[in-house]
């Protein structure tokens, strides 16, 4: 889910680098550090292992542009510096983002933290734009779906996300794959449904 902000350059900041994400990671026990500067936002979570403690800034800093990159990279390791953390994982997160990685000190990590690559949906656009932007293969599945009597409905009642935990622990199951537990998403929408940055659907 993206946000909005009252800053123009923050429309569409993914939902890792809100404020909103920052109190759920403090209530899980994070220690959580928000950082921002003149086009940018990074909001780092620490991390412990046994080699040392890091910052990992999931989908972030966030960028107005690249030009941001610079300024955010040098506030952001200084800081990391005086907290005595051993190494920063960022994400970069931004349109239309273009810089050379190596002139800015940063190298690839071995693994992907997180996704590289999702698909966002415009949901200002009309039911029949938003019907010719999906492929062939999904708007079957829809069709079949409807054919079967299946409905969909949205909430951002908490109480009802026992109906996900519920799903995503059969899924965990038959796939033999380890997923966050129950209580790791309740609190998740305890914090975010309320305040509309999250939505169960």
């Amino acid at each position: 889910m993206l946000i909005t902000s009252d800053h123009p350059f923050l429309d569409n900041c993914p939902v890792t680098q809100s404020s909103e994400w920052a109190e759920f990671q403090r209530t899980l026990g994070k220690s959580v550090s928000e950082l921002e500067g003149e086009g940018w936002r990074c909001l780092l979570i620490e991390q412990r292992t046994g080699l040392g403690r890091y910052w990992l800034a999931p989908y972030g800093p966030f960028l107005q542009d690249s030009t941001s990159l610079p300024d955010a990279l040098e506030s952001i390791y200084a800081a990391a510096k005086e907290k005595g953390l051993a190494w920063v994982v960022l994400e970069p997160f931004g349109r239309n983002l273009s810089y050379e990685s190596k002139n800015l000190g940063l190298r690839r990590a071995q693994k992907s933290f997180n996704p590289s690559h999702t698909v966002v949906n415009d949901l200002s656009l009309d039911e029949a734009k938003r019907w010719s932007t999906l492929s062939p293969t999904y708007r079957n599945l829809i069709n079949r779906a409807e054919r079967r009597g299946l409905t969909f409905r949205t909430s951002t009642d908490p109480n009802e996300i026992g109906l996900f935990t519920e799903m995503i622990a059969g899924i965990a199951a038959r796939k033999g794959v380890s997923l966050h537990n129950a209580h790791y998403f309740e609190t998740q929408a305890n914090i975010l449904m309320p305040k509309n940055a999250a939505v169960l659907e």
